[in-house]
């Protein structure tokens, strides 16, 4: 996985074009292309409809699971969404 962990773990920052361009080349996107789109109005119009689309629902916090009607917020064990998603009715495998 080229996106997960990459801040944090291996020091390399989407907000970074020269990170962001190497990250997108990794994933087989056209790094020139991904920084164009990064800066689009197009796209950051819709970043800002999700991010309010997320603050209407309570999200305040990645990740935030939603489900049914529970919320589970931040890095919690799985134990945590496995009672959750069993208390939405979905039987363990």
């Amino acid at each position: 996985m080229i996106w997960g962990n990459t801040g944090w773990r291996k020091g390399r920052y989407l907000e970074n074009d020269l990170h962001l361009a190497d990250l997108a080349i990794q994933a087989g996107i056209d790094g020139q292309a991904a920084l164009r789109a990064a800066d689009a109005s197009e796209y950051l119009r819709r970043v800002d409809h999700l991010r309010d689309e997320a603050a209407q629902m309570g999200v305040n916090a990645i990740p935030t699971f939603i489900i049914v009607k529970e919320r589970v917020v931040g890095c919690q064990p799985h134990e945590v969404l496995a009672q959750v998603v069993r208390r939405a009715g979905v039987p363990p495998k």
